[in-house]
């Protein structure tokens, strides 16, 4: 320990604490080279009318989902963003 060290330097988990910290923070996961749009575009393909995504009043499915991405797109295009 360092007598100079301030109270905020100063790490004072157990061992135990430290090591399941580091446990838990291990998420390290290996993802896809593609691109959340093409990810999308792809199940959209796939299962155009399973559902996508389900909030407290409304459900899209792939193909509803999809087509709002567009237009949203187009909006921005159109306003240069």
């Amino acid at each position: 320990a360092s007598p100079e060290a301030s109270l905020t330097q100063l790490d004072l988990r157990l061992a135990d604490e430290i090591e399941l910290q580091q446990r838990i923070n291990q998420t390290k996961v290996a993802l896809p080279e593609q691109t959340l749009r093409s990810l999308m575009a792809q199940q959209a393909e796939k299962t155009p009318e399973k559902l996508a995504l389900i909030d407290e009043d409304r459900s899209f499915t792939y193909r509803e989902m999809r087509g709002q991405v567009k237009a949203i797109g187009k909006v921005l295009g159109r306003h240069k963003v």
